[in-house]
């Protein structure tokens, strides 16, 4: 019984590997920024590959059943550049896919080369798995040389990025700058230059880039203060940024925009509230003798607003007049009761 038992599973093992080879690459192509290249089924090499580029690799993955028979399903297809990424890998996979007996598929895997890295070759594995209908392992395993080339002097601006892009009343920015030695030889005195004219800025600076794969020997990063005049014109202006290189005899050079706005005008200052004059009249009126009017005016507060404050005024300004007035009434008064009194004491004739 355990020797059919183990007979049994040698058959199942040996189908499997019998079917494992019937999914292939039956093509691939390389293509770099646009430019293709045929790159062979079974693996070599892809050269001239620049830091900073886009590889794309296009497959054809073909089921050599004949016509009629298994379907291989579920293809899973992955590609791994291997440390080019300051010692990490890159990757990249294809969604799953069936593929019919005697059919093709194309998928695509895309890697984009740092511009930071050391110039040689890097392996790319090419790993793809399927299964047939039986449910057999069907797997496909490839190995390409991507070969990293470099410029012997090449300069290049990594990140152009102003700290505001619009201004107004605050009208003080700055200008990151990141520049990278992505060539093969180390470069000295590189001059940086940001410029315009209209805004006055002119900045220099002067450093040296070593060559590699180490950010840090390889890049300078550095902000450009920019400061705009309350005086300058709104509108839109041109930043140039330019780096002169091996001796002076290559540039590379770019350009921002900044846009300056005017400074709006401040708000009217809001009117102040109306001044509310509040009175207390307190209700002397006595207890005794007094009568009922049904209204009680103690503690009562009246508001006087500007009408008051308007009367109060009228009579300190004309106090006077209406004093004189009053006294002038007064003794007319008493010049008639005067009169009358001695008209009366006046003897009768007879």
């Amino acid at each position: 019984m355990k020797r059919l038992l183990t007979l049994f599973v040698m058959l199942i093992l040996s189908v499997q590997v019998a079917s494992a080879g019937f999914l292939i690459i039956d093509d691939a192509d390389a293509f770099l920024d646009g430019s293709k290249k045929s790159i062979g089924s079974s693996g070599g090499t892809i050269s001239n590959v620049e830091p900073g580029q886009t590889l794309k690799i296009k497959f054809k993955f073909k089921n050599i059943y004949p016509s009629g028979e298994s379907e291989i399903e579920d293809v899973d297809v992955e590609g791994v550049l291997e440390s080019i990424d300051d010692g990490d890998d890159l990757d990249d996979e294809a969604d799953s896919f069936d593929v019919r007996p005697a059919r093709t598929k194309s998928v695509t895997l895309e890697f984009q080369i740092p511009y930071i890295v050391d110039e040689g070759d890097y392996d790319l594995v090419i790993e793809a798995e399927g299964r047939n209908e039986s449910g057999a392992l069907q797997t496909v395993n490839v190995t390409y040389t991507v070969e990293i080339d470099k410029n012997k002097h090449d300069v290049i601006f990594l990140k152009a990025t102003l700290g505001d892009e619009e201004v107004q009343c605050s009208r003080d920015t700055s200008l990151r700058l990141q520049v990278a030695n992505i060539g093969s030889e180390d470069e000295e005195d590189i001059h940086i230059k940001v410029t315009n004219s209209d805004l006055e800025l002119s900045f220099k600076k002067t450093f040296d880039l070593d060559t590699g794969g180490d950010e840090d020997d390889t890049t300078e990063s550095f902000s450009v203060p920019i400061e705009i005049a309350n005086s300058a014109p709104a509108g839109t202006y041109i930043i140039a940024y330019q780096a002169d290189y091996h001796r002076d005899t290559k540039i590379k050079s770019g350009q921002v925009e900044i846009v300056v706005k005017d400074c709006a005008p401040a708000p009217a200052p809001e009117p102040e509230p109306e001044q509310v004059v509040v009175q207390t009249i307190q209700d002397t009126t006595p207890a005794t003798g007094s009568v009922d009017t049904g209204f009680q005016a103690t503690g009562a507060a009246v508001a006087v607003t500007g009408v008051a404050a308007a009367q109060g005024s009228f009579l300190e300004e004309n106090g006077a007049v209406m004093f004189l007035g009053l006294l002038f009434i007064v003794l007319a008064v008493l010049i008639v009761v005067v009169a009358v009194l001695v008209f009366r004491k006046k003897p009768r004739l007879e």
